[in-house]
């Protein structure tokens, strides 16, 4: 059944587990009972980026069950990229399912945890009893490399995307080992250039000046004819 704890913070949250579901170890939290709901997070995100929506299902009627997927938070997290590909990660959640007892689920995905449900009706053929997809619509698989198109974005201005394709960037970033820094980055100014993160008192205005400048046009209600 996997290791249990109580979440850390007041109130009576979800328990958490971590399951192994096939070979490898994931961590979930849980909440509720009835139908099943599993939410996918995308890049970057964990179980917690779901947690208003773990009690809202709870109190509705639903187990809500919101894991790290692979290689996030608390879950496993294999070395080898090769062990991120669409086999895997779909037998991530049928092993979860299995592991659960649950024959089938409502999925959520936002982000990455989108683009991966999205393929499970084809992959997980039974194990699929609907979908709720957030901020990425069904497209093609592309040509090209993903990490291609990361480049090319990289190339005019900073992008999280291939930032993070340097391996143990995430560890040597000290802006990222700090959880409390309390600063924002704005991510470059329109001549490419990168500033210095500002510190909280010094956020008087919410950095518009990197961004082009935009030319106000009416709607059509306002609009005079002629």
């Amino acid at each position: 059944m996997g290791r249990m704890s109580r979440d850390p913070l007041a109130g009576g949250g979800p328990e958490h587990r971590v399951i192994d579901v096939g070979g490898i170890e994931l961590h979930i939290a849980e909440r509720g009972s009835g139908p099943a709901v599993i939410m996918c997070h995308g890049f970057p995100g964990l179980w917690y980026s779901w947690r208003h929506q773990l009690s809202a299902l709870a109190a509705a009627g639903f187990r809500a069950i919101a894991p790290d997927m692979r290689g996030y938070g608390r879950s496993a997290a294999p070395a080898d990229p090769r062990a991120y590909d669409r086999t895997s990660t779909v037998a991530d959640l049928v092993g979860l399912l299995d592991a659960l007892g649950i024959d089938e689920a409502v999925f959520v995905g936002h982000d990455f945890g989108a683009v991966l449900t999205w393929d499970l009706p084809q992959w997980a053929a039974g194990r699929v009893r609907a979908l709720i997809q957030l901020s990425v619509p069904r497209t093609r698989t592309p040509n090209g490399l993903p990490s291609a198109a990361f480049a090319q974005v990289a190339a005019k201005h900073f992008f999280h995307m291939h930032y993070f394709q340097q391996p143990g960037q995430d560890s040597q970033d000290q802006r990222i080992r700090q959880p409390n820094h309390n600063i924002a980055y704005p991510s470059s100014n329109p001549h490419g250039e990168h500033r210095q993160p500002l510190a909280a008192d010094e956020r008087t205005e919410l950095e518009f000046d990197l961004m082009p400048d935009i030319q106000y046009v009416s709607p059509p209600s306002d609009r005079k004819e002629g």
